[in-house]
């Protein structure tokens, strides 16, 4: 195995182990394990009290995390990167979600985006909304704005540090963007949710 690291697995190709050559280097097998297995608990959830399109984000945002670990891994054993007149509007834009959801705490330009898949800001723009129906920039303030409300539900962190944690500047701008979004404010709508999740756990006459 040479110098591959303790913990470090490999994923290779060919049918014959001995003459396999190495395709992917997982640096963190454990935590590629537990997300692909959230996954799959996801996929075959037949009963959730979540609404369908906040588990398609739980599915989304497990996919993107195991690609991007993949992604690492493959860059780090220093393989030659696929040549861009190959790579193709879908892989770029696949990588470039990727990117984002690991990067919700983060300030992030839309040249930078644009920067890191080869392409011109405008033109990115048009071919990402002509996928998506968003810009990047939108999606990525659509990411971080269901982060925070996830945060909210989950933890009782302060607005201040929720905003801080998926890089939307100040709990004011959250406040402002969270309720454009939503149609209530953060502490309205963390209230609400403590309140339905006591009606389930209680029944309405607790």
């Amino acid at each position: 195995m040479g110098d591959r690291a303790p913990n470090e697995q490999v994923l290779t190709t060919g049918g014959d182990e001995s003459h396999a050559e190495p395709v992917v280097a997982i640096a963190e097998p454990a935590r590629y394990e537990s997300t692909f297995r959230r996954l799959l608990s996801s996929w075959d959830s037949q009963k959730t009290q979540e609404g369908s399109s906040f588990r398609e984000l739980r599915q989304t945002s497990a996919v993107l995390q195991l690609t991007e670990m993949i992604m690492d891994g493959w860059e780090r054993k220093g393989a030659i990167p696929r040549s861009a007149a190959f790579e193709t509007r879908a892989d770029r834009f696949a990588r470039l979600i990727g990117v984002m959801s690991g990067r919700l705490h983060e300030k992030v330009s839309r040249e930078e985006l644009a920067a890191g898949v080869g392409l011109n800001a405008n033109y990115l723009d048009r071919a990402f909304a002509a996928q998506y129906g968003v810009t990047p920039m939108q999606m990525l303030r659509e990411m971080r704005l269901n982060r925070a409300k996830q945060l909210l539900e989950r933890t009782d962190d302060t607005l201040e540090a929720i905003a801080v944690a998926c890089g939307l500047s100040d709990a004011s701008y959250l406040c402002k963007q969270f309720k454009t979004r939503f149609g209530s404010l953060p502490g309205e709508y963390r209230d609400s949710y403590l309140s339905m999740q006591r009606t389930d756990l209680y029944g309405d006459g607790g």
